[in-house]
This record gives C-alpha cells, sequence and structure tokens, in this order.
C-alpha cells in the first residue's frame, strides 16, 4: 500500500478528528475527561438548581392547595351554615304564612257569615219599611178622606147654619125692608157664601 499523501485532500490528523485510529495521550484524556467531568457537573448544578426551583414550586403549590382546601372547607361551611339557616327561616316564613292564612280565611268566613246575616236584616228591614210606609199610606189616605167627609158635612152644616142665620137676620130686619138690605147680609154676601137677598 503506498503511503497516504499530506495536503488539502488528506484528513488531519489529531482529535479534531474522530475517524482517527491514533490513540490520544495521557495528558490529553485527562484534559477531555477533565472537561467532561466539569460539563457533567455543570449540568447537575442545572439540574440541582431546576429540581430547587421545581420543590419550591411544588411546596407553592402545595401550600396554596392547601390554603385553598381549607377555604373551601371554611366557605363550605358556611354555605351549609346559611342554607340551614336560610332552610331554618323558610320553615318559620311557611308556618307563619300558613297560620296567617288560616286565620285571614276564618276572617273571611266569618265576615261572609256577618255579611249575610246582615243582608238578610237588611232585607228584613227593608220589608218592614216598605210595610210601615203602606200602612202610613193606607192610613193617610184613610184621614184624608175622613178630613174630605168632614170637611163636606162641615160645609153643609156651615151652609145649614148661614140660611138659618140669614133667616133670622131677614125676618129681625123686616122693618127695614124698604131700606138697603142689612149690613150682616152684605157682609156673608162678600164672603161668596151663597146667601142671596130676600
Amino acid at each position: 500500500m503506498p503511503p497516504k499523501k499530506k495536503g488539502k485532500g488528506g484528513k488531519k490528523k489529531g482529535k479534531d478528528n474522530p475517524d482517527e485510529d491514533e490513540p490520544l495521550s495521557v495528558e490529553e484524556k485527562n484534559m477531555y475527561l477533565q472537561r467532561v467531568a466539569e460539563s457533567l457537573k455543570h449540568k447537575l448544578v442545572m439540574q440541582t438548581n431546576k429540581a430547587s426551583g421545581a420543590e419550591a414550586v411544588v411546596r407553592e403549590l402545595r401550600q396554596r392547595l392547601f390554603d385553598l382546601l381549607g377555604d373551601y372547607d371554611g366557605e363550605k361551611q358556611k354555605t351549609f351554615d346559611i342554607a340551614s339557616d336560610m332552610t331554618r327561616q323558610y320553615k318559620d316564613m311557611s308556618t307563619e304564612m300558613i297560620d296567617r292564612i288560616s286565620s285571614l280565611e276564618r276572617q273571611i268566613t266569618d265576615m261572609k257569615d256577618k255579611l249575610d246575616k246582615a243582608q238578610l236584616e237588611k232585607e228584613e228591614i227593608i220589608r218592614q219599611k216598605d210595610r210601615e210606609i203602606k200602612q202610613r199610606e193606607d192610613s193617610i189616605q184613610e184621614q184624608k178622606q175622613k178630613m174630605d167627609e168632614m170637611a163636606k158635612e162641615f160645609g153643609q152644616m156651615l151652609k145649614q147654619t148661614l140660611d138659618k142665620m140669614s133667616e133670622k137676620i131677614v125676618i129681625t130686619n123686616d122693618w127695614e125692608a124698604d131700606k138697603t138690605e142689612a149690613p150682616i147680609v152684605r157682609t156673608f154676601e162678600d164672603f161668596h157664601l151663597g146667601l142671596s137677598k130676600d
């Protein structure tokens, strides 16, 4: 086999070419291993820092979760207390409302009974009033008839009395027949009592 030529096309010797079969020296191996160790230490520090940060985040999240669970339990208890209180108030109000409705229904029934009774009393009073009005009207009519009859009787009696008085006056005053009629007769005629000259 001919020896390889050095030049542009040839491969360089050294650690830059991993395909080269030339072994590294002890110093180079130590240096390489030190760099690898430093790199790993650096990665370990970074990973440790990341782990510490993650642990801090986890601790914070756990604390927040604990706080939230505490708040949740507190709110749950508050909600339960409020719901219990509202349920008790609702039951009390419902019982009070039922009692109030029952009381109002009893009052309505009593008022209806009183109204019916008052209506019956009113109708009876109206009937009684109508009877009394009819009795009074009948009595007034009867009294009017009696008054008319009495007025007629009185008129007849008055006429008879005046006729008799007129006769007496005429007889008493005969001696004055040639003079004007007696003043008393004229007075009766002035009142249109139906007396005439004799």
